[in-house]
């Protein structure tokens, strides 16, 4: 599943740039164990350049792309996404 992440300095950050917040693709395991970019050991900067603080909140994008198609892993625990 792909994941964004939210938090004030996120949305200050996308209101001054305008450019879309980073996505990461986490198996549901990982999704449904973590809670913030911390527990994921997603934090510091996106691949966009927005901030990630270590207390972001992570939310399903409800986007899921056709995993079995391409060769994915999970961005926290690395298991090969289906």
């Amino acid at each position: 599943m792909k994941i964004s992440f939210t938090h004030p300095q996120i949305d200050a950050w996308y209101n001054e740039t305008g450019e879309a917040t980073s996505t990461f693709d986490v198996c549901e395991e990982c999704f449904n164990s973590y809670e913030t970019a911390g527990d994921f050991g997603l934090t510091n900067s996106g691949y966009n350049g927005d901030p990630i603080p270590a207390d972001a909140t992570a939310e399903d994008t409800g986007y899921d792309p056709d995993y079995a198609m391409v060769d994915y892993t999970c961005e926290c625990c690395g298991k090969k996404l289906v």
